[in-house]
């Protein structure tokens, strides 16, 4: 299952890079069997192959990677999520920071600039609605490519200019629906400790705790009630992975918290600014 969605995630990549439809038409017809994967939910596929729920629940543990139910996801989403974990995780030794001091001299090299502080406020569009560059702070920068690395949703709506919002509105109808709109999101606490990660005895692996292996449930409760156990939550301590860290930072360890957020929940406090949400915003966090 997992090879087939590999072979399918290619294929989709493949038909996006040609340019005549009519070939787009014939590959997409020859390689339907590998695609029809993504078709399929999580727990359709894994159902077929197995009444074992629990067993079903500990296979699709990493839907808190995409914080969706099984009974929703994308088969195909999960096969390449387990895919990408096949030969184990990887922590860059420095930290994440170091991701970026080796790409921006290659960036850099290549007369390209890497810019931080730097939101996008708008998608330049040419004549032919092709795109051709962004506004960034009221300047324009030019490109000859512009990828959006944001949802598709929020690139349509709030990037693409007013006057060519029309080109967008039946793509905008397909991902907001019902069947593919998500209310769940992430939240996230970072701790520091005193200590290093051997005196706390903090593992390298991550954790994953869930109130149950039916996810599903769990999610559904949650939504319902606030003070429902988190259907999921991630651990991970990064001060334990990387080598180097307790010779940058003496004595001191860090742990990253994440598990899913309900929009409904926190959805009042929309237009208020972060540390300015109220008490009553307080005490939900303290909850």
């Amino acid at each position: 299952m997992i090879k087939k969605a590999r072979i399918g995630l290619r294929v989709l990549f493949l038909l996006k890079c040609i340019p005549y439809q009519w070939i787009q038409k014939i590959i997409h017809k020859l390689v339907q069997p590998f695609l029809s994967i993504f078709d399929e939910t999580t727990e359709q596929v894994l159902s077929k192959l197995t009444n074992n729920k629990k067993l079903i629940g500990i296979l699709t543990y990493l839907c808190g990677d995409y914080v969706e139910m099984p009974s929703r996801s994308s088969f195909g989403i999960q096969a390449l999520i387990s895919d990408h974990y096949m030969g184990g995780g990887y922590f860059p030794i420095g930290g994440p920071s170091m991701i970026a001091r080796i790409i921006v001299p290659i960036i850099e090299k290549s007369k390209g600039k890497a810019f931080v502080r730097a939101p996008v406020s708008s998608i330049l569009l040419n004549e032919e609605n092709k795109a051709i560059g962004v506004v960034v702070k009221g300047h324009r920068i030019f490109s000859r490519i512009v990828v959006s690395a944001i949802s598709s949703t929020i690139t349509y709506k709030y990037l693409i200019p007013q006057t060519h919002q029309h080109l967008v509105q039946s793509h905008l109808k397909i991902i907001e629906s019902p069947e593919l709109v998500s209310e769940t999101g992430y939240m996230s606490m970072f701790i520091g400790h005193q200590g290093d990660s051997d005196e706390l005895n903090l593992p390298k692996r991550n954790l994953w705790i869930f109130p149950s292996w039916n996810h599903d449930e769990n999610t559904k409760k949650f939504h319902d009630d606030y003070n429902a156990d988190f259907p999921g939550i991630f651990i991970s301590f990064a001060s334990a992975k990387d080598p180097t860290y307790h010779t940058r930072y003496l004595k001191k360890s860090v742990a990253s918290i994440i598990t899913a957020g309900i929009y409904e929940h926190v959805e009042n406090y929309k237009d208020k600014r972060v540390k300015h949400r109220g008490d009553t915003y307080n005490q939900l966090k303290d909850q």
